[in-house]
């Protein structure tokens, strides 16, 4: 990686974190461009070299966040996750992505907490809707059943992860794994 290269990459990361840091902080509509640039300690220039407009910063931030996640979510197999629960092994499999939420936490907090233009919780959604529709293994005929558990199943996890984050995360990604099977376990029993 030469210089310029690696430049760029810190400044983008230096205005993403100036604005999720202003976002923690006030409402999107009211931050500007201005905001952003004195926050990184960079000019309006160096802003737009970078970003079209503040919407292009957020819709860049949740994408490159989504595609993390998506490849925690594709590592995991349906099969091997079943397996595992039924050897007492509850806790493996939603780690990854309990750390790398949890790794992320002032992010995470700030996307999930409040709306704005780019409905980060509804695209989380549907990026588990995605990827437990790939993962589910029931026949590709039975469509009304395969629509209703991939979203009940991807607004169970989202719920567990909402309430996570609204308590601050206290439970440890391994003790939110658990707790999380247990659930699904729980809600098997029924």
């Amino acid at each position: 990686m030469n210089n310029y290269h690696y430049m760029n990459i810190k400044t983008q990361q230096n205005i993403q974190g100036s604005f999720i840091d202003l976002l923690s902080e006030k409402d999107f509509s009211k931050i500007s461009i201005q905001n952003i640039a004195d926050k990184a300690d960079i000019n309006r220039g160096t802003f737009y070299l970078h970003y079209l407009d503040k919407y292009d910063l957020l819709e860049q931030i949740i994408t490159q966040l989504l595609h993390s996640l998506e490849h925690y979510i594709n590592n995991i197999q349906q099969q091997e996750v079943l397996k595992s629960v039924h050897q007492g092994d509850l806790i493996s499999h939603s780690t990854p992505i309990f750390q790398y939420i949890k790794n992320n936490q002032k992010l995470f907090t700030t996307l999930m907490t409040s709306t704005y233009p780019f409905n980060f919780q509804q695209q989380f959604k549907q990026l588990l809707i995605t990827q437990f529709t790939e993962k589910t293994e029931e026949p590709a005929d039975d469509q009304t059943y395969q629509a209703y558990i991939t979203n009940f199943t991807s607004s169970a996890y989202l719920g567990v992860i909402e309430e996570w984050i609204n308590r601050d995360m206290k439970e440890t990604p391994e003790e939110l794994s658990a707790l999380y099977m247990k659930i699904i376990l729980k809600i098997r029993e029924m």
